[in-house]
C-alpha cells in the first residue's frame, strides 16, 4: 500500500467530521479531543477521554465538530443516558460553552437535554437562553453531581459513620496479614482482569465491564493511575483507576474488588487515599446518577462538597 495511502487512511481514522455527521471517540481520538476537554473540563468528571471512550459504546457516545461565531473549531458530545428508571435521554454537551443559535435549534431536533454546564458557565447560558429561547430554563442537575471527599478525610475516617469503615478495612488487614499495595504501573493487567473477572461472576446485569476492560487496555494512553491490592502473593482483590484532575485532585473513575473478601472496599479507598502525593487534597468519586443505593453509599463517606453541574431539558 503506497505510504501517502496509509497517511491519508490514518487521517480519516483520527478526524472529527463536521456536525451533522459525527464519529464514536476511541483511541485514534484522544491525542486530538483529550487536550480540548482538559482546557474545558472545569473540574467535571465526564470531560475527558478516560470518561468518554471506555464508556463509548455503552452510551452511543458520539463527537462531532462545528465551527462557533467567531470561527473557532468547537466538539459537540452527544449519546444516550439509559436511567436507572429505564428511560433513555438523548443529551448532548457543549464542552466550550453556548453554541449559537443556529446550532441549538438544529440539536434541539435531536436530543431531550444539554448536560454537563459547569456552574461557572451557568450565567453565560442562561443569558442566551433567555434571549433565544425564553421558554427554557437552565436547572441544576443533582443526579450527575460529582461528590468530593477531602483526602485526609478518608484516611482517617474519624466521626461514627466513618468510623464504622475504618472498623472494616483495618478487618481486613487483620484477615489478610500477607497483603501489600502495588502501583497499577507494576500490576500485570492479567491480574486486574482477573479480579474483574471474579467481580463480574454471578451477577445477572455486569453493565460496565467492557468499560473497564477498555479502560485497562487503555490505561497508559488515557494517563490512568491507581493502585492494586493483593492478600497474599499470587493473590490480586482490587484494584481502582483514578486519573489527575490539576495536581491538587485525583477523579476515581473506577474501583473493583471481590466481593467476598469482606473490608477490600473500604481498605482498597483508604489505600488509594494513602497512597497520594501530598500536593492531592481532594478525591472525585464521580455522581450517583439519581440511584437511591448509590446515592446513600456516597452520603456515608461525608462528601465536603460536590462539582454541581447544570442541564437543558428540552421539549
Amino acid at each position: 500500500m503506497p505510504f501517502s495511502l496509509v497517511l491519508s487512511i490514518l487521517a480519516d481514522v483520527c478526524t472529527i467530521p463536521s456536525y451533522p455527521e459525527s464519529i464514536r471517540p476511541d483511541r485514534n481520538h484522544i491525542e486530538i479531543l483529550q487536550p480540548y476537554l482538559l482546557t474545558h473540563r472545569r473540574r467535571i468528571s465526564e470531560l475527558s477521554m478516560s470518561a468518554l471512550v471506555p464508556f463509548a459504546s455503552k452510551h452511543d457516545t458520539h463527537v462531532a465538530s462545528f465551527i462557533d461565531s467567531a470561527g473557532n473549531t468547537q466538539y459537540m458530545i452527544s449519546g444516550i443516558n439509559r436511567r436507572f428508571d429505564g428511560n433513555m435521554e438523548k443529551f448532548a454537551v457543549f464542552p466550550a460553552g453556548y453554541p449559537g443559535r443556529e446550532m441549538m435549534v438544529s440539536i434541539m431536533k435531536k436530543v431531550s437535554v444539554i448536560s454537563f454546564i459547569p456552574v461557572d458557565d451557568v450565567m453565560e447560558w442562561t443569558r442566551h437562553i433567555s434571549r433565544d429561547f425564553p421558554h427554557l430554563a437552565v436547572t441544576e442537575d443533582r443526579d450527575n453531581a460529582d461528590y468530593v471527599y477531602r483526602k485526609q478525610d478518608l484516611i482517617t475516617l474519624q466521626g461514627p459513620q466513618l468510623h464504622k469503615k475504618l472498623a472494616h478495612a483495618l478487618k481486613f488487614e487483620a484477615e489478610h496479614s500477607e497483603h501489600f499495595i502495588v502501583d497499577v504501573a507494576d500490576t500485570p493487567q492479567a491480574d486486574m482482569i482477573s479480579v474483574l473477572d471474579q467481580w463480574a461472576a454471578g451477577k445477572d446485569v455486569v453493565e460496565d465491564y467492557e468499560a473497564v476492560r477498555i479502560s485497562l487496555e487503555l490505561r497508559k494512553e488515557l494517563n490512568l493511575e491507581g493502585i492494586a491490592v493483593y492478600a497474599r502473593p499470587g493473590e490480586p482483590v482490587a484494584f481502582t483507576l483514578v486519573e489527575y484532575d490539576g495536581s491538587d485532585r485525583v477523579i476515581t473513575h473506577t474501583e473493583k474488588a471481590i466481593p467476598s473478601y469482606k473490608g477490600v472496599y473500604q481498605f482498597l479507598n483508604r489505600a488509594l487515599a494513602m497512597s497520594l502525593p501530598p500536593d492531592v487534597v481532594d478525591i472525585n468519586r464521580e455522581q450517583d446518577l439519581g440511584i437511591p443505593g448509590l446515592r446513600q453509599a456516597k452520603k456515608t463517606y461525608q462528601p465536603y462538597t460536590f462539582v454541581t453541574k447544570y442541564k437543558i431539558e428540552l421539549p
